[in-house]
């Protein structure tokens, strides 16, 4: 199975902080990067983004391969064995977490700035971008993201949105 890409401290430290010269796809890749996808899921999930992008994550120390994919972690969850199902039970609560969202504010933050922008273009993605900056708080961003997934289904299909909440961890 491909392993997921997650961020390391340092790619945690980039988002705060912007201390690298990022290339716009490649940030993109690095908020997304949550452990959860691999490499090909990510560079699905970004227009435009190449496997150079990702590495230059990885080389820069930003990312860094987990052992496994979320498919891969998925499986041992559905296998009946007693001795996976240890586990299994303190991985359930992690899902129903990233269900609820699995962004925090920066990323969030970093994330809807990044897609407006990316799927709906200059302008559109300018509007969100002050909507954003007028958000109160973690559940302000999250009234945006909702707008936003709704904007991106009204312009370029249900697949872009559901790419778009997918990316932002938001439940339909």
């Amino acid at each position: 199975m491909p392993s997921g890409l997650a961020k390391t401290e340092a790619g945690s430290a980039e988002i705060r902080e912007r201390s690298h010269a990022l290339p716009r796809h490649a940030r993109t890749l690095l908020v997304l990067a949550d452990g959860t996808r691999n490499a090909d899921q990510l560079l699905a999930m970004v227009q435009g983004a190449t496997p150079a992008d990702i590495a230059l994550l990885l080389d820069a120390g930003l990312v860094a391969e987990t052992g496994r994919s979320r498919a891969a972690a998925a499986a041992p969850a559905a296998a009946p064995a007693p001795a996976a199902a240890p586990a299994a039970e303190p991985a359930a609560p992690e899902p129903a977490k990233e269900e609820e969202s699995a962004l925090g504010y920066r990323e969030l933050y970093d994330s809807l700035n990044a897609l407006s922008k990316e799927q709906l273009g200059l302008f559109k993605g300018y509007k969100f971008a002050l909507d954003i900056e007028k958000a109160n708080g973690l559940e302000g961003l999250r009234e945006v993201a909702q707008r936003l997934i709704e904007e991106v289904e009204r312009v370029k299909g249900e697949s872009a949105a559901q790419m778009v909440r997918r990316a932002l961890g938001m439940r339909r």
